[in-house]
């Protein structure tokens, strides 16, 4: 037979009646009407009537109120007698204790117990009474079920629907990776706090029918729970294959979640009969309406309408294979672009395996600058007699290609005004080597460097960082991480975290990040990091107020959420390869704490400078391949203190660059794929203090430049690479006795005179490569300009 369960309909078949447990007598808490104990409601003004269960646990808690109640089971709001937290406790109707049941609740017990997640109710304890009566204390959550929202607005817009779809993805994907399917999503077990603003998480409170997808599970009695022709679930909301009995996996809960949304968004359900077997055969046969259809007077995106409609494909094979896949087409849909072009190219990107049970394969989508690092890596050569490191050889390739974000000097050790090293912990052998050292290891270390690992770094591990309860500096660039980990140390108190190229999002950053770090953080970078975008800057703007490095390199968010930061104190804000123009510019002309700005690769023009006037203390700046003229290269001459300049990839001229004159402490200056010759470049005399000069693919500087060059009394790099030096520019170089770098790609010099320097010179490190492919040591210059891949 078929039980019913609330009013959403859940069903839960059985294959044989409940076995009464024997209890005494009850009363009617409203009328006062003396009940049998199989009584479940009462005959005489239908009030649902629950037994005293309020004393089985009356030494830990205090029995509040009951806050909702189903077929299975009845939910209390409770308070802890040690600390005073509420919580909610949900207990088991003494008339369901059969062995079945007791199965069932256990097994859900387990479910959420094995699931971390901000977005997944936390099971605090759970256990048998006294009384032999099963019981879960859980979070308490003070808000709303979706199903309520949605009754009382009629559906909920775009705007405030999507980041609470994108949490509810992110908290399922965690459940199938751990091997739990959730066989029952529907909006009333889903609950929305009453938090204001974006914070107003969504979490998913009930796992009573889950399925346990581990295999010691498929060799004992619980497999027999979910057996291939049982019923479970909503009708409303059952996929196609739940609703013939057949085998289900991740993709059964991704057509939920497609019904969720759309009645999230419409205020009804994608198919409804006028009868449970009605609905049945619709949810197998019938493909609803659009959106726009069943709500004609809202506006939906027409991204929007197709990930949808492929969440609710009836074969499974036609939908998204993963809720990571689901997750991230939903980030690309901007709900504030209503009525525009909706034709952007996808980026769905498969950041984690795919569940156990679909045996799909995912393609992991390579970021382009991953594959030009790797070629730059392997490209590089050096003409030297000794060897140098693999990292040696990767510092040098940053000098090379004159990014101004390379974390060494010339002498290849920290210099003045970069990123600190990390000098605490490094592991570098993966999950397995992360897991013995958070269990074995010392756990009072204060910094953690994970950037290294080879193999990465991934939420397997991640999510237990939060041993380390003494933690300051944590570095994760490259790994693999997600949400999980971001759950995991958000209450640590981290001063400086570092998530390049991670797989994180805007929920993260949002909820994890914003949301609990905003006391201790100083230092987050999130350069590179696909899928961060508009949601976390603003959410960085308003709440992170002690921050003081921001990196957020080759993100995509506009220029009125760039404006957000406005609001903060930052030090340093490193945002190259960024749609920011000359508005979102002006958000920071009054952030007069800045010391460093790289805003290379950007649509900055001379407007966007000007804006600057009154940062007094920029140290740094960075506005290579901008469009900057010579008339904001005369305005850069104002930052008296300016000690790093890139203005490589501009107009600049002879005169723009005699008009920094005034700079006299400026040590690096970045003037590659300009058009200055020997004789604009005699300005150079101005800048004694000079310790790295870069002059790469300019093409016409020629051994003349030297003699200017050779003026610059503290210079300890040098790059000449793509222009006209000869062996008899290298015989002028021997004057420059500090010199420890220098770059000679694709000039025409030769072996013999590079050798000769070297001879003279034994502590000169030399960077030689050359397009003639018949040499064994020559190669192509491999540099590439425009990337900046350590802001």
């Amino acid at each position: 037979m078929a039980q019913i369960d609330d009013d959403d309909i859940t069903i839960v078949s059985h294959t044989s009646q409940p076995k009464l447990t024997e209890r005494s007598a009850r009363q009617c808490p409203k009328c006062g009407l003396a009940v049998a104990d199989s009584t479940s409601v009462c005959p005489q003004d239908g009030t649902q009537i629950f037994e005293a269960q309020e004393d089985l646990l009356a030494d830990k808690y205090e029995f509040i109120k009951v806050t909702g109640s189903g077929g299975m089971s009845v939910v209390y709001k409770a308070r802890r007698h040690d600390n005073g937290e509420i919580v909610a406790i949900k207990m088991m109707h003494s008339l369901l204790m059969n062995e079945q049941a007791l199965k069932r609740f256990q097994q859900e017990a387990k479910a959420i117990t094995s699931l971390r997640h901000p977005n997944i109710i936390n099971v605090q304890d759970f256990g048998v009474s006294e009384h032999g009566q099963p019981y879960m204390v859980m979070d308490f959550i003070d808000g709303n079920t979706l199903a309520d929202v949605i009754k009382e607005k009629g559906g909920l817009t775009v705007d405030e629907s999507l980041h609470r779809f994108i949490q509810l993805c992110d908290a399922l994907e965690h459940a199938h990776e751990v091997g739990v399917l959730h066989r029952d999503l529907k909006p009333s077990n889903i609950m929305i706090s009453n938090r204001d603003g974006n914070f107003a998480d969504a979490r998913i409170v009930d796992f009573g029918i889950a399925k346990l997808l581990d295999a010691e599970d498929q060799n004992n009695d619980s497999s027999h729970l979910t057996r291939t022709g049982e019923l479970f679930g909503s009708p409303l909301y059952m996929s196609p294959e739940q609703c013939r009995g057949s085998q289900v996996d991740a993709r059964t809960d991704i057509y939920s979640m497609g019904c969720v949304m759309y009645e999230t968004l419409t205020g009804r359900p994608p198919l409804k009969g006028g009868s449970m077997v009605e609905t049945f055969v619709l949810q197998m046969t019938e493909v609803p309406v659009s959106m726009s259809e069943a709500c004609p007077e809202k506006s939906f995106p027409d991204e929007l309408e197709s990930v949808i409609a492929k969440a609710l494909e009836k074969d499974p094979d036609d939908r998204f294979q993963t809720m990571t896949e689901l997750e991230y087409a939903l980030m690309q849909i901007q709900p504030n672009q209503l009525g525009k072009d909706q034709s952007r190219t996808k980026r769905i990107r498969q950041s984690r395996g795919a569940p156990k049970t679909v045996p799909t394969s995912v393609r992991f989508a390579v970021p382009a600058a991953v594959v030009a690092t790797a070629l730059i890596t392997a490209a590089v050569m050096m003409l030297v007699p000794k060897l140098l490191t693999e990292s040696e050889i990767s510092r040098s390739a940053d000098l090379a290609t004159g990014d101004q974000t390379a974390t060494t000097g010339a002498d290849g050790k920290a210099s003045p005004g970069d990123p600190p090293a990390h000098k605490g912990k490094e592991i570098t052998g993966g999950d397995a080597a992360l897991i013995e050292a958070l269990t074995h290891g010392d756990l009072t270390i204060t910094k953690l460097d994970l950037s290294e690992s080879d193999p990465p770094i991934h939420d397997e591990s991640g999510k237990l960082l939060g041993k380390l309860k003494n933690l300051r500096e944590l570095n994760l660039d490259e790994s693999k991480i997600g949400n999980a980990t971001l759950f995991a140390i958000e209450t640590l108190p981290i001063s400086e975290l570092e998530l390049r190229r991670t797989n994180i999002n805007d929920v993260g950053v949002k909820v994890h990040i914003c949301n609990h770090m905003d006391k201790t953080l100083k230092e987050l970078a999130l350069s590179g990091c696909e899928f961060v975008g508009n949601e976390s800057i603003r959410a960085i703007g308003d709440h992170l107020n002690g921050l003081q490095e921001l990196s957020i390199t080759s993100l995509k968010f506009d220029n009125d959420s760039f404006a957000s930061l406005g609001k903060l104190s930052l030090h340093h804000i490193y945002a190259e390869l960024t749609d920011i123009n000359d508005d979102g510019l002006h958000a920071l002309s009054d952030m007069t704490s800045l010391t460093r700005l790289k805003l290379n690769s950007t649509q900055i023009t001379d407007r966007g400078i000007s804006y600057l006037s009154k940062l007094k203390k920029l140290h740094e700046l960075g506005v290579a391949d901008t469009k900057i003229s010579d008339k904001g290269i005369t305005e850069i001459a104002n930052f008296k203190d300016l000690k790093t300049l890139n203005v490589g990839f501009t107009g600049i001229s002879a005169q723009g660059l005699a008009s920094l004159a005034p700079l006299k402490n400026l040590q690096k200056l970045y003037l590659y794929n300009t058009k200055l010759d020997d004789q604009a470049l005699k300005s150079l005399e101005n800048f004694q203090s000079l310790t790295y000069l870069n002059l790469a693919n300019i093409g016409t500087v020629t051994d003349g430049a030297l003699d200017t060059i050779c003026k610059l009394p503290k210079l300890q790099s040098l790059d000449l690479g793509g222009n006209q030096i000869t062996d008899n520019g290298l015989k002028k170089i021997d004057a420059l006795h500090h010199l420890k770098t220098l770059v000679l790609y694709d000039c025409p010099v030769s072996l013999d005179g590079v050798r000769k320097l070297e001879k003279s010179n034994p502590e000169l490190r030399i960077l030689l490569l050359y397009p003639h492919k018949d040499e064994d040591l020559y190669w192509k210059d491999p540099r590439k300009f425009k990337e900046y891949p350590d802001s």
